[in-house]
C-alpha cells in the first residue's frame, strides 16, 4: 500500500534541499529562483561616455531644424537624450554642459520663449481655440504667464480675439446648422463651446443668440 507523508515528513524533505537548489527527488529549481540568479549576475549597462557639450549642441541644433520649441521642451529632449544613452548618471554628469548649451541657444535667438508663445497663439486661435485653452497648453510648455499675455494680446491686435476664435469653432463644427430655436439644440451648441473654454457670454455672441 502506499504511504502517504506526513507533514513533518514534508517539510523535512523541504529543508533537506541541496545547495544548487535541486531536491532528493531530482527535482528541477524553480524558475522563477532560477531567473532571480541570472539578474543577480547581470552586468550593468555600460555608460556613453562620448557625449559633451558640442554633441549636445549638434543634438539640439538637429532637433531645433524640425521643430520650433521653448526652452523648457529643448530640455527636456536633450535630457531625455542623455537618459536613453547612459541613464540618470549621464545625465547630472552633463547637466553643466546641457545648461551651458541652452544659454548659448537663447542668446542666439534659436530658443525664444515669446516668439514660440506668440506663434502658437495666432494659430491655436485660427483654429478655434479658447483663451484658457491656450493658456493651459502653453503653461505644460513651460511659458511664462507674462509671455503667455503677451502672446495673446499680440493675437487679439491682429484680429484673433477670444470671439473670433469662437466663431470659427463654431463654423468648424457647423454649429449655426442646427436649428438653434429649440432649446435642446441650443443648449447642446452653447455647452459645445463652453467644453472648450468659451465663456456663455461669448457663445451666445457665436451663435448669434444676442
Amino acid at each position: 500500500m502506499p504511504t502517504v507523508d506526513s507533514a513533518p515528513e514534508r517539510a523535512r524533505r523541504r529543508s533537506s534541499a541541496t545547495p544548487d537548489g535541486a531536491t532528493p527527488d531530482g527535482l528541477p529549481p524553480s524558475t522563477e529562483a532560477e531567473g532571480q540568479r541570472k539578474r543577480a549576475g547581470r552586468e550593468p549597462r555600460a555608460k556613453d561616455a562620448s557625449w559633451d557639450e558640442q554633441r549636445l549642441h549638434e543634438a539640439a541644433l538637429g532637433y531645433l531644424d524640425r521643430y520650433d520649441a521653448p526652452l523648457a521642451k529643448l530640455r527636456r529632449v536633450l535630457m531625455s537624450r542623455l537618459e536613453r544613452s547612459g541613464g540618470a548618471e549621464l545625465v547630472d554628469a552633463h547637466r553643466d554642459d546641457l545648461e551651458r548649451v541652452l544659454v548659448r541657444l537663447v542668446g542666439s535667438g534659436l530658443v525664444d520663449d515669446r516668439r514660440f508663445a506668440e506663434g502658437f497663439a495666432a494659430q491655436a486661435r485660427r483654429r478655434g481655440a479658447s483663451t484658457r485653452k491656450i493658456e493651459g497648453k502653453l503653461l505644460a510648455r513651460g511659458i511664462a504667464s507674462e509671455s503667455i499675455s503677451r502672446s495673446l494680446s499680440e493675437a487679439a491686435s491682429d484680429g484673433l480675439d477670444e470671439l473670433s476664435a469662437a466663431r470659427e469653432y463654431v463654423r468648424k463644427r457647423r454649429l449655426l446648422e442646427r436649428d438653434l430655436r429649440d432649446p435642446k439644440e441650443q443648449q447642446r451648441a452653447l455647452a459645445s463651446l463652453a467644453r472648450q473654454g468659451f465663456s456663455f457670454d461669448v457663445a451666445r455672441r457665436a451663435l448669434e443668440l444676442d
